[in-house]
């Protein structure tokens, strides 16, 4: 606060110009009596927007106190009311209560703590606020609740990672269109790609092939909902069963190239006449819809084998997807249009792009409808958002979706859960007083550089219970009068 008053910012008449005094923060070590991590100071504003006079500035204090281990440690709340608020009775003070709870944990089994700490994980949480306090880590009553979303492709925890991993293999594909270079996957070869593309072409001259679930497949619930089987079409087309191919067996561009060249000497030669989706709109379906108008026509490849490769790859991973969220009546084609644009009106490069923020919102909706179980007015809601967003910004971006929702669609997921964190905050209801306070249980330190001068022993309570274990921080948030330079240098000088 002295700091603050010092400021060339503070005009001479005492006021304070709201637009360039930014908040003053103090980081501690904690090694005082009170452990203290954190002081700040900022400027207060009214409820119409206009500086206090008599009160300009908040105070903030962030203090810990020794971890709890056991239920039988956890004070009352009438004991953490009054220490907050000391000559205060309980009647008028107003209360809100704060509950986080993990559904999907950035810690798991499956990540490691380097990945947690740059968040590079999946994580869901529900977040529930209701007011009228009880008592001290009582369950969320008559609660605001919301969920949080953050969806990470590529985390192990996902379903969809073969998915991704095709995904990623496009990626690599068409940025070696611009860098010339392409990191090859070493696998261990069964078969040549000469003998899978002929193989291939014969199945083609057999006449069009299409995978038809019969039988046990096509009455078993687990794989009508698995995403699997959401992905699995039956509808591949002549480009996209090519992809497949060489996406599961190339080793080199020589395979690449290889491929092509079979490919366009049997059509050159007449001897197939594959069929393409009319929606396909890749440089080699239309060099197929000239043969089917002129069987004369000579079949030539005007770009790269891997530029046609990329081309193809794109056109089958936007139906697939486009396929998974109409299939489930998730969205509409006019609302993924955007994301699914022909191969023929943008670059590689960007096309690949809309198709990363495709699968993130794939991720999302996954997560959210595997992990939660909301309603589907919920899911529907989060996936309009998420497409909103994706339309804006970039996949690279990790983001976190919160999503309003109501406490019976979720309660059963926190009901026999201990809370991440429980948070109480207090405020006194009469004129008098303008202090406010927090008191915080979490299952991880506010502030890790803080030091902890108890060591915590977990109590078990039982072998198959979750343990119990928090760290607990107080805030305090005083609003102070206004104190003129000299005044404040004369207070301090007459306290020496």
């Amino acid at each position: 606060m002295y700091t603050m008053l010092h400021s060339p910012l503070v005009q001479t008449n005492n006021q304070v110009d709201p637009e360039s005094l930014l908040p003053l923060w103090i980081l501690c070590d904690g090694k005082d009596p009170e452990r203290t991590s954190l002081i700040g100071c900022e400027l207060a504003h009214t409820g119409s927007g206009q500086e206090s006079d008599s009160s300009p500035f908040i105070l903030t204090t962030v203090t810990s106190d020794d971890p709890i281990s056991s239920k039988a440690d956890v004070p009352t709340l009438q004991q953490v009311i009054l220490e907050a608020h000391e000559d205060l009775a309980s009647k008028y003070i107003a209360s809100q209560g704060f509950a986080q709870f993990e559904v999907v944990s950035q810690l798991s089994a499956d990540t490691t703590l380097a990945e947690t700490q740059s968040s590079d994980s999946s994580y869901i949480a529900v977040e529930c606020t209701w007011n009228q306090v009880k008592k001290i880590l009582e369950s969320p009553r008559d609660a605001s609740c919301k969920v949080l979303i953050r969806a990470v492709p590529g985390d192990m925890r996902n379903t969809p990672l073969e998915v991704y991993k095709e995904l990623c293999l496009l990626k690599t594909f068409a940025d070696s269109l611009e860098t010339g270079e392409v990191n090859w996957i070493t696998r261990e070869k069964t078969s040549s790609i000469q003998d899978l593309v002929t193989t291939f072409l014969d199945e083609i001259k057999g006449g069009p092939i299409y995978k038809r679930k019969t039988g046990d497949d096509a009455d078993d619930l687990d794989a009508q909902l698995c995403w699997k089987a959401a992905f699995d079409r039956s509808d591949l087309d002549f480009t996209e069963r090519l992809w497949n191919i060489l996406r599961n067996n190339a080793t080199c561009y020589e395979d690449i190239t290889t491929a092509f060249s079979m490919v366009i000497n049997e059509l050159n030669r007449g001897q197939i006449q594959p069929m393409v989706h009319r929606s396909n709109q890749t440089t080699l379906a239309q060099e197929l819809r000239m043969l089917y108008e002129d069987p004369a026509h000579m079949f030539s490849l005007n770009h790269s084998p891997m530029t046609h490769l990329v081309e193809i790859a794109i056109d089958k991973i936007q139906r697939d997807y486009t396929n998974f969220f109409l299939a489930k009546k998730l969205t509409t084609l006019y609302s993924l249009e955007w994301f699914v644009q022909s191969v023929d009106l943008l670059t590689p490069g960007e096309l690949v792009k809309r198709l990363r923020s495709l699968h993130c919102i794939l991720e999302v909706s996954m997560l959210a409808s595997q992990s939660l179980g909301l309603p589907t007015n919920n899911i529907l809601t989060l996936i309009r958002n998420a497409l909103d967003y994706y339309r804006n910004n970039s996949p690279d971006v990790q983001h976190t979706f919160v999503l309003p929702v109501e406490q019976t669609s979720v309660v059963s997921l926190y009901q026999n859960q201990q809370p991440s964190v429980w948070r109480l905050t207090t405020q006194c209801g009469c004129r008098g007083d303008k202090t406010s306070s927090v008191y915080q249980l979490s299952s991880r330190p506010f502030i890790d550089s803080v030091i902890q001068t108890t060591d915590m022993a977990i109590d078990d309570e039982g072998e198959e219970q979750e343990p119990f274990h928090y760290f607990v921080t107080r805030v305090k948030r005083d609003l102070e009068p206004f104190v003129p330079v000299n005044s404040f240098e004369t207070i301090q000088n007459g306290n020496m």
